[in-house]
């Protein structure tokens, strides 16, 4: 729903600029924005990144990221494991909590990327590579 807001702002601040409308990914094209999914995983990422850079003064957050160092070197992509690791949860608030969200975020779409050898300008872009 929220959105939705956001499309109907694009859709007609496009509309009294050109006079003609254009589909939801054009717009968001056009003007270089993401959807609201693809930002709240961008801002994920760049917290993950600064957790593991430790620019927050929280020995508590760094604390809750485990990391799994593989005992092999694997030739082939399929049998890679994740770089980091959330131990299991009782609840659903354990389940949804940020530090799992990242985690699992970072696991599911930006493996790839390469977070500890990354410049904070450099993982930005790949980030927003990926997400664009």
């Amino acid at each position: 729903m929220i959105e939705r807001v956001q499309y109907k702002f694009l859709r007609t601040v496009h509309y009294r600029c050109y006079g003609y409308y254009l589909s939801y990914q054009n717009l968001l094209t056009k003007y270089k924005l993401l959807t609201l999914e693809n930002r709240r995983q961008y801002l994920e990422a760049m917290n993950l990144y600064n957790i593991v850079r430790n620019k927050f003064d929280c020995i508590d957050l760094s604390n809750l990221l485990c990391y799994v160092v593989p005992r092999t070197v694997h030739k082939r992509k399929a049998r890679a494991g994740k770089l980091f690791t959330v131990g299991p949860c009782k609840s659903n608030s354990g389940l949804r909590s940020p530090v799992r969200r990242m985690v699992d975020a970072y696991n599911e779409t930006f493996e790839h990327i390469d977070i500890f050898a990354c410049s904070p300008y450099m993982f930005k872009s790949l980030i927003l590579k990926e997400l664009s």
